[in-house]
């Protein structure tokens, strides 16, 4: 971070004690300091834990793929954006997304020779 000028804004992720180390040294150098903070809701907090449960290895997913998959979607049923989402949105992402065509495409799950429909489950 610099400060070139009579103002700067910047965008940190600091915890508490961090953000005020921070304004203290900030302030040390007779600048002054406002800080704006958003809060996580509740919704991220969740989302938060979930991907976190993911990377240790505590969720089951449907096949190997899903982690690194277009469709990935923490916030849907099963994790699968093509099984829970809305099928204009799934179309939507088919059309402008070169990755979703060939993550399902590639995908064991949605394979038409012998995987699950999207009626099944």
């Amino acid at each position: 971070m610099s400060h070139e000028g009579s103002v700067s804004i910047w965008h940190l992720l600091l915890t508490f004690q961090e953000a005020e180390h921070f304004e203290d040294v900030v302030r040390s150098f007779g600048a002054s300091v406002k800080r704006y903070s958003e809060k996580q809701t509740e919704e991220q907090t969740e989302e938060r834990e979930q991907l976190l449960a993911a990377q240790r290895g505590d969720l089951v997913f449907r096949c190997a793929e899903c982690p690194s998959c277009f469709w990935l979607d923490m916030n849907v049923p099963r994790y699968c954006g093509f099984d829970g989402w809305e099928d204009e949105t799934c179309n939507e992402a088919l059309h402008n997304h070169e990755k979703a065509l060939l993550d399902l495409a590639a995908c064991p799950v949605w394979d038409t020779g012998g995987g699950e429909s999207p009626a099944e489950g």
